[in-house]
């Protein structure tokens, strides 16, 4: 099941994690936006900040991000870790597959809930979707 703002996370999942997990996908489509690599080789960060010690001010397309809510700080961490683990064809980056979660699972001795596992699949789709979309533009 994939997660998205203003859906439950999981159907048991608990509406004060729904609520961090929707903040946590804003603030990661910000994120991931942000770090995505450009044609030129930078980032849409490094652009913002060239941009502002040009003007002085803020790109204004630079918007604001929601913060990391820190009851979900850990599950951005072990996204990040899990993520290296993608694998990655010609034709680009592709989802993180179950069996490395598991593996991943195995590795920490953790066990993820089943709402971990769905908000680590949707920051894994949101992430995909936006660094396809740099392709494709």
């Amino acid at each position: 099941m994939a997660v998205r703002a203003g859906q439950p996370v999981h159907r048991h999942g608990c509406e004060f994690f729904g609520d961090g997990a929707a903040r946590l996908l804003w603030h990661a489509e910000h994120e991931f936006d942000r770090r995505r690599p450009l044609k030129n080789g930078g980032t849409l960060a490094d652009a913002y900040a060239q941009f502002k010690r040009q003007t002085g001010r803020e790109h204004p397309d630079d918007k604001p991000s929601c913060d990391l809510p820190d009851h979900m700080r850990y599950l951005w961490e072990w996204f990040a870790e899990i993520s290296a683990c993608r694998p990655v064809s010609q034709a680009g980056m592709l989802p993180v597959p179950a069996t490395e979660i598991r593996a991943w699972e195995d590795l920490r001795r953790i066990r993820l809930e089943p709402w971990e596992v769905d908000v680590l699949r949707g920051l894994d789709a949101l992430f995909l979707r936006i660094n396809a979309a740099d392709r494709a533009g």
